[in-house]
């Protein structure tokens, strides 16, 4: 049987989201998509002292990062183009709205 290993693919999305520390994605997940989930918890997840993730845990995570479950919990080994395009898309938003704040 395949063990999946979403513990890399989880920390390396919430990087390549933009969120460079694991509070600041709880806070985020917390405060912006209202799921309670902590910063310890995140930490566990992504360090593996934690090896189970529930249902609802992967599912709000793989809604935040616009993927699959599957991709994130690694049985899908390759993101959808619409999955990519989105993440692009997320990146030129944030990029935007640095240079908006920069000019005020």
């Amino acid at each position: 049987m395949k063990e999946y290993n979403y513990k890399n693919r989880l920390r390396e999305l919430r990087k390549a989201h933009g969120f460079t520390s694991i509070d600041s994605f709880a806070d985020y997940m917390r405060d912006v998509r209202k799921f309670p989930i902590s910063a310890s918890t995140l930490q566990k997840l992504e360090s593996h002292k934690r090896e189970d993730a529930t249902y609802e845990i992967v599912c709000a995570l793989a809604d935040c990062f616009n993927v699959s479950c599957e991709y994130l919990m690694g049985v899908d080994e390759k993101q959808s183009e619409f999955d990519v395009a989105i993440i692009e898309v997320e990146k030129l938003l944030t990029k935007m709205k640095e240079i908006r704040q920069s000019k005020l």
